[in-house]
C-alpha cells in the first residue's frame, strides 16, 4: 500500500501541473499517459481537450492576421478615396 499511494500522488501532481499549464494558455502541455486507471483515462482526455483547444488557439491566430490583413487594405483604401475626392479638382487654397 506504501507503494500505491505515492505513485498515485505523482500522478495526480502531474495532472494538477498540467492544468494549471493549460489554464495560463499553453495548449502544448501533455501528460504522459500511465495506464488503464482512472488517472490514465483522464490524461487520455485531457490531452485529446488540449490538441482541440491548440487547434482551435492556431484558428483564432490565422483569423486574427487575416482581418488586421483585410483591415490595413480597407483603410488604405478609405484613405486613397478622402485623398482623391479632397484634390479632385486640384489643391484648393481657400475660399
Amino acid at each position: 500500500m506504501n507503494v500505491i499511494l505515492p505513485f498515485l500522488g505523482m500522478k495526480i501532481r502531474n495532472l494538477i501541473y498540467a492544468l494549471q499549464q493549460a489554464a495560463n494558455g499553453d495548449y502544448s502541455i501533455r501528460i504522459e499517459n500511465g495506464g488503464q486507471d482512472e488517472i490514465g483515462q483522464i490524461a487520455g482526455y485531457f490531452n485529446n481537450l488540449m490538441e482541440r483547444l491548440s487547434g482551435l488557439d492556431q484558428h483564432v491566430h490565422c483569423l486574427e492576421e487575416q482581418f488586421e490583413k483585410r483591415l490595413a487594405e480597407r483603410t488604405s483604401d478609405i484613405v486613397r478615396l478622402i485623398f482623391d475626392n479632397c484634390f479632385e479638382g486640384g489643391i484648393h487654397h481657400g475660399p
